[in-house]
């Protein structure tokens, strides 16, 4: 399998912030732990590392951090062709936005209210 953080294209075309935790010394450790992942995940499709290095590079960043979250919390995590890019198999999974808990039919009745200056 390729390593994540050997270029696949040139220079010129790997972003800024691939380049940066590739070559910064501070972010040895993320690297190790990227390329664990990546191990266990599998190269899923044949443009994940290009992306990974150039203009994708967030989306396959959040790709593995999800990957790994999955399978730390017990899920069979896995894939079947293209798309979908995971299958999760396990207890119920429920993922939520940052509206009002259910039962309330207001914002207003949030039990969490942030409040700016006046």
């Amino acid at each position: 399998m390729t390593d994540l953080f050997d270029p696949v294209v040139s220079q010129t075309q790997l972003s800024e912030r691939f380049k940066t935790v590739a070559q910064s010394a501070g972010y040895a450790p993320a690297r190790g732990t990227m390329r664990d992942v990546f191990s266990r995940m599998g190269e899923r499709d044949a443009n994940f590392i290009e992306q990974f290095q150039t203009s994708g590079f967030d989306a396959r960043v959040s790709e593995l951090y999800l990957f790994a979250a999955l399978e730390a919390a017990g899920f069979d995590v896995s894939s079947a062709g293209d798309a979908p890019d995971f299958l999760v198999r396990g207890p119920r999974l429920r993922v939520g936005g940052g509206g009002p808990p259910p039962r309330t039919r207001h914002a207003a009745d949030c039990p969490l209210r942030f409040q700016g200056r006046r």
